[in-house]
């Protein structure tokens, strides 16, 4: 484990290597991030997300029973603990650790972990359906690129509220018109979700580079001009909003989602912190790319907003993370 800190916005950047599960002929993923201006945070934070793919990888073998709730209705579910691993189920479809969270504390663990995989499903939105709107850069925004580090890069911010009231804010970076890196968050107040996706852009572009294995270095010259293109096309077709400085009461969700269970995925011989994880039968449980998606298509939430194989071919592959 390593915590890397410098004078830029004055964050610590955490990179470490844990235990892996081989299932079956694969390994759960053993490389571990996290950002945060403490480093006491940023080192458990890098634990805890460990623990989750950890879990997720001792669930996907396992036979027990255990119950999920879903938080919509506050109807309980006795499942199979399998269904809440790594691969595809007839019950979610593909399932990776999109909304997963550990922690001490139920409630904020909760409200993480359903955040998550909100916010990855209003990416796909952005990305896919065309959905959302450009943040302006305002004062207290410009200083936030600042102060993470990304004021030399061409920094395009976006905020979603599809499927609840609150925005998810995608962050998208470029640099002589190819991507660097993104970020995406999606939290209660306006601007801790721009803050903390602002990090992330930052964490993963110093993380891939790190290790040598960028997304963006697979790409080639093409795939970035076709994305930077897209992205612009895209921006120009949304509408503009002010950054908002007000709080949000409460959560809503729109009528359509009807789906959204949470499971503990702690087993008998792991109990330190508390590790949960959400998942839905309407939205999709993973990261989305062309290959999810058109091995999603029944899911509600394409046929919600018509996103059809045509609607997916005609795009760039999406590379939000």
């Amino acid at each position: 484990m390593s915590g890397e800190k410098n004078f830029i916005g004055d964050l610590n950047k955490t990179f470490g290597i844990f235990s892996t599960l081989r299932i079956r002929d694969k390994l759960t993923p053993f490389t571990s991030c996290a950002i945060d201006s403490s480093k006491y945070t940023a080192f458990k934070k890098l634990h805890q997300e460990h623990l989750e793919r950890f879990r997720m990888g001792v669930n996907t073998n396992k036979e027990e029973k255990t119950y999920s709730m879903d938080i919509l209705n506050s109807k309980i579910y006795e499942r199979n603990r399998k269904l809440f691993g790594y691969g595809y189920n007839d019950e979610y479809g593909l399932i990776d650790t999109t909304g997963t969270s550990s922690g001490y504390f139920s409630e904020k663990l909760k409200q993480k972990a359903f955040f998550e995989l909100i916010e990855k499903n209003e990416a796909m939105l952005f990305w896919y359906a065309g959905k959302g709107s450009v943040v302006k850069h305002d004062k207290k925004i410009r200083n936030l690129i600042n102060k993470t580090g990304l004021n030399s890069y061409e920094v395009l911010i976006f905020a979603v509220n599809e499927i609840a009231n609150i925005y998810t804010i995608i962050v998208i970076t470029f640099k002589d018109q190819e991507i660097i890196s993104t970020g995406v968050s999606l939290k209660k107040i306006f601007m801790d979700s721009l803050n903390t996706a602002l990090m992330e852009c930052r964490l993963l572009e110093m993380f891939y580079d790190g290790i040598g294995k960028s997304f963006r270095y697979k790409l080639s010259k093409k795939e970035h001009r076709d994305i930077y293109e897209f992205i612009n096309s895209l921006t120009d077709s949304l509408n503009s909003m002010e950054p908002i400085y007000n709080d949000f009461d409460k959560v809503v969700f729109k009528p359509w989602l009807t789906s959204l269970e949470l499971v503990v995925l702690n087993t008998n011989k792991y109990q330190d912190f508390l590790t949960v994880k959400c998942v839905s039968k309407d939205l999709l449980n993973c990261v989305a790319n062309h290959s999810i998606i058109l091995n999603s298509l029944d899911k509600k939430i394409l046929k919600q907003y018509s996103i059809d194989e045509d609607s997916v071919r005609t795009r760039p592959d999406c590379i939000i993370l």
